[in-house]
């Protein structure tokens, strides 16, 4: 095996040796067959998260992935960032998947120590030892296939710091997994790949077939494929057959936070534009949303992202936005000044019935009131409230005076879910004022 200096490297079946291939090879062997387990527990339809952004505004491009969960490391703190320590929660979603894989977990995670690039693993973990244990924090599986709702995906970077893929399939033709090759001076790839042949209008007229700019690894069923988070890859069409696949993710790249951005200029759309990555330090031009007006955007960014907000199908500048860790909200409007002690926060209704939202004492005038925020708030339902620290809300099943909650808004926090019996948990002292 090779030192892992490169940020790709695959370990093709017939070079392995017995212990490492694993995934398939041992399960079939055993007389368990894998594909068979797939087919009974069925893949989920479910929204594709990297495809978040084709389903916002006018263009309502996506469909859904296909995808067997196995395992997820989540944490209890949204904030989490490695090197503080967080308790973990582990999920086990499918326990007769899982129990065919984890005898085997061990030597996927000795894929990943082996050839990691250890500077950059000590970039990003700093206060970690340098031998520390990877850390598994996804498993699943993925199903692509021309007679199925999902046959492709957009190229991407994973979120985690180091990922093995293991090839399921042999029995399909064309498409399948697609690297696009980084500039040896500095990881990046030609802005092409982050401008017009980024979406699925691209990728779903790529054939497999090497160029200069994209090779599709030959994969057999069984072999595994090694790479870190800068390396931009996706799936190209399949043309007949199945595709499956299964991927191991292991510890989070620098955290994601999900971000609202809604805009108060009712009369002109607006286009958001991502012109510097901070996930890969390096200034970009790649389109988020188009044609947005006044409805609420929600994008997974990292802090220091830069998004410039244009009129939209002009370059004329309307804002800038510098994503901040501790800031989940952006205003667009248009007044001169901001109010600094005025900040958002967003409201869920998590319960099965229509609530309706009271003001009961506003901070900013320091006493109490009744005003009628929102009326007939259907389950499910986020709002976008521009709250002052201290505000007190009150919440009741619409149309009548049975409280169900008591919300106390606090700067430090930026998520309220409605949930029945939160009265004590989230009004604090409030009782008193």
């Amino acid at each position: 095996m090779c030192a892992a200096l490169s940020p790709i490297f695959w370990v093709p079946y017939c070079k392995l040796q017995c212990s490492y291939r694993v995934c398939l090879l041992n399960t079939v062997s055993s007389g368990l067959h894998l594909q068979l387990y797939l087919h009974i527990a069925g893949f989920l339809v479910q929204e594709e998260s990297i495809d978040r952004q084709e389903n916002t505004g006018t263009s309502k491009q996506s469909i859904p992935g296909q995808t067997i969960n196995i395992y997820t490391k989540s944490w209890s703190n949204p904030n989490f960032i490695p090197d503080k320590g967080q308790t973990s929660i582990n999920s086990i979603d499918n326990e007769a998947i899982y129990k065919v894989l984890q005898p085997y977990i061990p030597q996927i995670t000795q894929i990943v120590k082996d050839n990691r690039n250890q500077d950059e693993f000590n970039k990003l973990y700093p206060n970690q030892p340098t031998n520390k244990e990877p850390m598994l924090q996804w498993i699943f599986f993925r199903k692509y296939a021309p007679t199925a709702q999902r046959n492709s995906l957009k190229h991407h970077v994973d979120t985690n710091i180091n990922t093995v893929n293991i090839e399921l399939s042999n029995d399909y033709v064309g498409g399948g997994l697609f690297i696009i090759k980084q500039f040896s001076s500095n990881n990046s790839i030609a802005n092409e790949y982050y401008e017009e042949k980024s979406g699925y209008e691209w990728i779903n007229t790529i054939k497999r077939v090497n160029t200069s700019d994209i090779i599709f690894p030959e994969l057999h069923a069984g072999d595994a494929i090694f790479y870190d988070y800068s390396v931009r890859h996706g799936v190209a069409p399949i043309e007949s057959g199945i595709r499956y696949s299964m991927a191991f993710f292991y510890d989070w790249v620098k955290e994601s936070l999900d971000v609202d951005i809604r805009s108060y200029l009712s009369d002109i759309e607006l286009d958001f534009v991502l012109v510097y990555e901070a996930e890969l330090g390096r200034e970009k031009f790649s389109m988020l949303f188009e044609k947005i007006t006044t409805e609420i955007i929600t994008y997974e960014a990292c802090e220091g992202d830069i998004i410039h907000v244009y009129k939209s199908g002009t370059n004329e500048l309307v804002t800038k936005i510098e994503i901040k860790r501790d800031q989940h909200y952006y205003k667009i409007s248009d007044e001169t000044e901001s109010d600094p002690n005025e900040f958002g926060i967003k409201l869920h209704n998590q319960l099965d019935i229509d609530l309706d939202i009271v003001l009961s004492y506003d901070a900013a005038q320091q006493r109490k009131v009744w005003k009628d925020l929102y009326l007939d708030v259907t389950p499910d339902e986020e709002i976008i409230y521009h709250a002052y620290d201290g505000d007190i809300l009150q919440v009741f099943i619409a149309k009548t005076d049975e409280e169900v909650a008591k919300l106390v808004i606090n700067r430090d926090q930026y998520l309220y879910p409605i949930q029945q019996g939160q009265m004590k948990d989230t009004a604090g002292d409030s009782e008193e004022l």
